[in-house]
């Protein structure tokens, strides 16, 4: 499998997680089960829930549009401690896979993700996917409160991220750290959630804890800019094939920062603060 050149990279994630999907297959396919071919929705969920978690395999994880909506949606329906695991148990996931050399590691790796993730949350993630596909963060909203389940998740997200489920669509940026979830909405409310509490909505309290954040982001590209090899933990600069590549990566991650530094700027200039 070390050699394989059909299940590399993205592929063996996948492969995983449809592995993982065998835990709770039974709910998976009962959100597909009136299409004309569930099984091909589910290989296009499947992928797309590969996609979607590997924007949060990366330090300081950060979502905008779609991403966003959706990502603020899948909180709403399983929580945010369950959403936070999902993430520490995909990056796992991602970990074993890329030094697994048999699909005996892939499988055993899946079906563990698969216990993590639940039905619940494999139920909500397949509807999810199902509506975001070729869809717009607008046109994605108004059709999560006619999800099943959607009162429930409408209480949740109201006690957890203080939004309205209805009001989903103004989400423009989700920011995720093992403490705090940070949701910006149009035209510039926040709101907070710590794992374990309730949300926060008193802007000062919101202030404060963006430009926490916006320093450790601030720090963190000066450092990075600095010694970008000193955070090449996982070898990815050091195992560029040419220069060329490296440079790119390193750019890519300056932005990323940066993009990040922007939204939490914008997210206390929004509150009346100043960064």
């Amino acid at each position: 499998m070390a050699e394989s050149p059909t299940v590399t990279g993205d592929g063996r994630y996948a492969l995983a997680l449809a592995l993982a999907q065998g835990v709770v297959m039974e709910e998976m396919m009962n959100a597909f089960k009136d299409m004309a071919h569930p099984e091909v929705m589910l290989t296009t969920v499947l992928w797309t829930w590969t996609a979607y978690m590997l924007l949060f395999t990366v330090p300081e994880p950060f979502s905008k549009g779609l991403a966003a909506v959706m990502t603020a949606t899948l909180i709403a329906y399983v929580g945010v401690d369950t959403f936070w695991n999902l993430i520490v148990g995909f990056k796992r996931l991602v970990e074993v896979a890329d030094r697994a050399t048999t699909f005996g590691e892939l499988r055993v790796e899946g079906e563990r993700y698969g216990k993590l993730t639940g039905r619940n949350a494999a139920r909500a993630f397949a509807l999810l996917a199902m509506a975001a596909i070729g869809n717009t963060p607008t046109g994605l909203s108004t059709k999560v409160p006619k999800f099943p389940g959607a009162a429930q998740a409408a209480v949740q997200a109201e006690s957890q991220m203080g939004i309205r489920l209805a009001s989903v669509g103004s989400v423009e940026t989700v920011a995720v750290s093992a403490e705090t979830v940070t949701i910006v909405l149009a035209p510039g409310a926040v709101a907070m959630t710590m794992r374990g509490q309730q949300t926060s909505s008193n802007p000062s309290e919101s202030i404060k804890s963006l430009k926490a954040r916006l320093a450790e982001h601030q720090q963190k590209v000066a450092d990075y800019k600095g010694n970008p090899d000193a955070f090449d933990n996982q070898g990815i600069l050091r195992n560029a094939p040419s220069p060329e590549v490296r440079q790119r990566i390193i750019s890519g991650r300056i932005k990323h920062l940066e993009d990040e530094i922007r939204a939490f700027e914008k997210a206390i200039r929004d509150l009346g603060g100043e960064p």
